[in-house]
């Protein structure tokens, strides 16, 4: 008996763990359970980065524990995510801040001080003079300020878009003081906006359609400098720039081909620029997941 209870010991040992492995019970598709052990320093952290990020200040007290209170509902899950995103770009601050990256980034910052400065001067050179050449020359150049000074409030009732908001910012005497003559006119733009030096075709046809002449860029006729304004921020290379310009502002790096895409296929869908930001604020890499 006592060389038998080795062999006993083995077998009984070998029974029960067979019987261990066929009570295990595996459920196809079954989804796992959310991630409980998320630190709260990634959530407050994903909190302030947004703020930072979206309205160039911290959040307040306030803000942070609504925020907290929202991305606890379901420990950080997508949706989660979206609905603080959204409650952070509901902030009126975020449009200023966006229009303030704008300024700084094609006119070297103007402020809208300075705009409004402008504005009373040339209404005051107007109200003093009686050359009807000299008054339309002036009444082009106000129309374009009184655009600008409209931004914020247009944008607020949503009665245009950040590429309106583009289009205002390099159609005014600000941004032809900074890129003086035609041909700097349009390689500026194209490094604005597709982050790219133009073709020397482009460069040639861009020229004459600023300067006047009838011809024909991205397969479109135009004749003016509106007109390249217009063919260039509607091109897919401007979409395409705006997906790397949010991706370099709020990852820090390039996004691959397939994320530029995606983004800017929907972008180009739905003009919807915070929905552009938003996808890319929800995305786990932006969360530090």
């Amino acid at each position: 008996m006592k060389k038998l209870f080795p062999f006993l010991i083995s077998a009984s040992f070998l029974l029960f763990t067979a019987c261990e492995k066929d009570d295990t019970i595996y459920i196809e598709g079954n989804q796992a359970p959310p991630d409980k052990t998320i630190e709260n320093i990634t959530k407050e952290n994903y909190i302030n980065k947004l703020y930072i990020s979206i309205l160039g200040r911290q959040a307040t007290n306030s803000e942070f524990d609504t925020g907290l209170l929202i991305i606890n509902k379901n420990n950080l899950s997508l949706a989660n995510r979206e609905e603080l995103v959204d409650s952070v770009l509901t902030d009126e601050a975020y449009f200023h801040n966006e229009y303030r990256i704008i300024r700084n980034d094609v006119i070297n910052g103007v402020d809208t001080s300075e705009i409004t400065l402008q504005i009373s001067i040339i209404e005051q050179t107007i109200a003093g003079t009686n050359d009807q050449d000299y008054i339309n020359l002036l009444s082009y150049y106000l129309a374009k300020l009184y655009l600008m000074e409209d931004i914020i409030p247009d944008l607020t009732s949503e009665n245009i878009n950040f590429i309106n908001v583009q289009k205002r910012c390099v159609f005014n005497h600000f941004y032809d003081d900074i890129n003086m003559g035609t041909e700097n006119f349009v390689v500026s733009m194209f490094q604005n906006f597709f982050l790219r030096y133009p073709t020397t075709a482009e460069l040639e046809t861009g020229s004459d359609m600023v300067d006047g002449i009838q011809t024909i860029l991205f397969f479109k006729i135009g004749q003016t400098k509106e007109d390249f304004i217009d063919h260039l921020l509607a091109n897919n290379e401007y979409f395409e720039g705006q997906i790397r310009l949010t991706y370099l502002r709020f990852l820090f790096r390039e996004p691959t081909a397939e994320e530029i895409a995606l983004i800017a296929t929907l972008y180009k869908n739905d003009l919807n620029f915070k929905a552009m930001q938003k996808r890319i604020l929800t995305t786990d890499e932006y969360v530090g997941l």
